[in-house]
């Protein structure tokens, strides 16, 4: 079977160039592969000069972003103090509300105080007046009349006051 098959092989087929041929060949493949690279070098220039405007828009949205993010920050900054001095002003407002609402009271207070005063000085200048009386009366026993206008006097205020 291996003689069948062998002689049934066909002879391998023979190649033959000459020593210019041969450096004709490699001279046109390298010649073809510098084209090849020559042309690439071009394409990665075309491409690069394309793609420069988006590196810049890109640079230029990275910048954009950092300020961005750098004013978010303050502004998150800024409502944080805001929220502080509003708490404050509110704080501020609430203790002022309870301030006023003691000084009503202390002038409700201070009112009462002045009446009962004013009554209190009304009492008195009519037991002086009647003390008057009293006095007058015995040091000359016939002042009978400022005596009558006392205690009339005296009956007015403890009547009505």
């Amino acid at each position: 079977m291996l003689t069948a098959l062998l002689a049934s092989a066909t002879p391998p087929a023979v190649y033959s160039f000459t020593l210019n041929q041969l450096i004709g060949g490699l001279l046109a493949l390298s010649a073809g592969i510098t084209t090849v690279a020559a042309a690439v070098a071009v394409i990665v220039k075309i491409a690069k000069q394309v793609m420069k405007p988006n590196q810049l828009q890109n640079d230029s949205l990275q910048r954009h972003t950092a300020e961005i993010e750098q004013i978010n920050r303050k502004l998150a900054s800024d409502k944080d103090t805001l929220d502080l001095y509003r708490r404050r002003f509110i704080s501020l407002e609430e203790s002022q509300k309870e301030q006023d609402n003691a000084i009503e009271e202390h002038s409700r207070r201070v009112a009462e105080i002045e009446q009962h005063l004013k009554k209190v000085d009304r009492s008195n200048e009519v037991v002086i007046q009647a003390l008057l009386a009293l006095l007058q009366h015995g040091l000359d026993g016939n002042s009978v009349v400022p005596m009558k206008k006392a205690k009339s006097a005296l009956e007015e205020y403890l009547i009505h006051g």
